[in-house]
Parts: C-alpha cells; structure tokens; sequence
C-alpha cells in the first residue's frame, strides 16, 4: 500500500487516509453490532480467545493512534468497554465450566487425563486472563483466580487430586509462589 502511494503521489495520503478511515468505521461497526463483540470473543477454546483479544486489542489501539473524530473516539471506547465485559463474562463462564466443575468432580479414580485436561484449561485460563487485562482488566481476575487457587488447594487435601497433580494445577492458577506456599503450610 506505501508503495502504491508512492506512485499515486500526494493523492495517496489522502487515499490512505480515507481507506483507514473506512476500515476504522468497518471494524467498529462490526464490533458494535449486537452481539458482535461476544461473537469473536465466544465458542473458542481459551487459548484462542487469548489470542483473539490481543489481536483486538492491537487493532483497537492502531486506531487510537490516528486521529479520530470525536464520534470515532465515542465509539471506541464503548467498543473496548464491550471487549472488557465480555473478556469478564467470558473468563467467569469458562473458568466455572473449564475447571471448576471438572476439579470438583474429580476423585481419586480420575486418572491421570482428567489432571491434563485441568492443567490445559487453566493454561488457558492464563492466556485469556493475561490479554484481558490487556483490554482493560482489573481486580476481579484476582478474585477469580484466588477462588479457584482454594478451590484447587481444597480438592487436593481432600484427595480428588494427587499432591503433584494439585501442586502442578496451583502452579499455573496462582503462580510458583503461591504454591509452594500453600501446599508447604
């Protein structure tokens, strides 16, 4: 496109400019519609919903470097208010059905795939956390994963989890730390 606008000369700015513009109102309109902001935030596995966010918010922020009509403005920021709330709903809903449920459910016959499939949600758990505080997160990310951290220490001692397997979930819920602390108590 540089190029392009190279040869076009001073017009190319302009046409630039206009082409971001358009793609800017595109984007936003998209993201505006109802449900369109929960529509490429849901139905993926976690890691992908990580990955979807930051791309999001990268794009969201390009836009903000330009310089925006203050209608433009408005609606970004209504926008990443949205991809706020439904990273919000998002990590609540997936971390009740992705690992809470599944860790309360767990008993010593589980086996070892039923540690995996924890270990993998709460890895994406992380990813997904990690991005929405990008878009915007605060504290209850904190809350939520303190939640679960009790929630893993609680299934460990009482045996639906091996100790390794509790200490290895802890891990990637609260951080080394937190883990050694806890389960050294």
């Amino acid at each position: 496109l540089l190029r392009v606008a190279t040869l076009i000369g001073q017009r190319g700015g302009t046409l630039m400019r206009h082409a971001g513009e358009q793609a800017a109102d595109m984007l936003l309109s998209q993201l505006e519609a109802p449900g369109g902001t929960e529509a490429h935030l849901g139905g993926q596995d976690l890691a992908e919903a990580g990955v979807t966010v930051r791309r999001l918010t990268s794009l969201l922020s390009a836009l903000q470097g330009e310089s925006l009509s203050p209608d433009r403005r408005d609606r970004l920021v209504e926008v990443k208010e949205r991809i706020k709330a439904g990273c919000q709903a998002l990590f609540t809903e997936r971390l009740a059905t992705d690992l809470l449920d599944p860790l309360r459910a767990c008993t010593p016959e589980s086996g070892p795939e039923a540690g995996w499939e924890l270990e993998t949600a709460a890895r994406g758990l992380r990813a997904l956390e990690t991005e929405a505080r990008r878009a915007g997160g605060d504290r209850t990310y904190d809350v939520l994963l303190g939640q679960a951290a009790d929630a893993v220490r609680e299934i460990t001692e009482n045996g639906g989890l091996e100790r390794v397997g509790g200490l290895r979930l802890m891990e990637i819920v609260a951080g080394p730390e937190v883990a050694l602390a806890l389960f050294g108590e």
